[in-house]
C-alpha cells in the first residue's frame, strides 16, 4: 500500500519551495458574511497543513507570508485586532517550522505613510499594482538573503 505522500514525493516533481499567504479572507469572511475561520481554528489548521507538508516533503523550504490589512474600505479597526492575532500565529509557525517569515504588514505600513492606503490596497485588502510591487520586493528581500 502506498503512503499518503508517495505519489507526490515519487513523482519527481517535488517543489523546492512553497510560499503560503493565508488568513486575510478568514477575517474578511467573518466580518462580512459571518462564515470565516476564527484565529484558534486558523492556527490549528495551518499547523496541520505545515506538518503534513513537512511529512511529505521534508526538504522543502517553507515561506510563510504575513496576512495584512489597511484601515480603509472594508478594513476596519476591528479587523486590525484579528489580523494582528493571525500575524502572530504566522510568525510563531514560521519559527516552529524553520520557515522564512515575510513581514508584509510591516512593508505595507511603511509605504502607507507616504499616501492614501487605497493607493496600495484597494478596499483595505486586495493589493493594487503598486501594492503588489511592494509585496514582491518584501518577499524577495526576506527570502533571498
Amino acid at each position: 500500500m502506498l503512503s499518503k505522500c508517495s505519489t507526490l514525493v515519487n513523482s519527481g516533481r517535488s517543489p523546492d519551495l512553497i510560499s503560503i499567504l493565508v488568513g486575510v479572507n478568514d477575517t474578511w469572511h467573518e466580518f462580512i458574511h459571518q462564515n470565516g475561520v476564527e484565529p484558534d481554528r486558523y492556527k490549528k489548521i495551518y499547523r496541520l497543513l505545515l506538518s503534513y507538508t513537512r511529512e511529505c516533503l521534508p526538504d522543502v523550504q517553507l515561506v510563510l507570508c504575513e496576512p495584512f490589512v489597511a484601515e480603509c474600505g472594508v478594513g476596519t479597526k476591528a479587523w486590525l485586532a484579528e489580523i494582528q492575532q493571525r500575524q502572530q500565529i504566522v510568525k510563531e509557525l514560521a519559527q516552529d517550522f524553520d520557515a522564512y517569515f515575510v513581514p508584509f504588514q510591516t512593508a505595507l505600513d511603511k509605504v502607507i505613510q507616504m499616501g492614501e492606503p487605497e493607493y496600495w490596497l484597494s478596499e483595505g485588502v486586495p493589493p493594487t499594482l503598486v501594492g503588489h510591487q511592494v509585496l514582491a520586493e518584501c518577499w524577495i528581500e526576506n527570502v533571498e538573503r
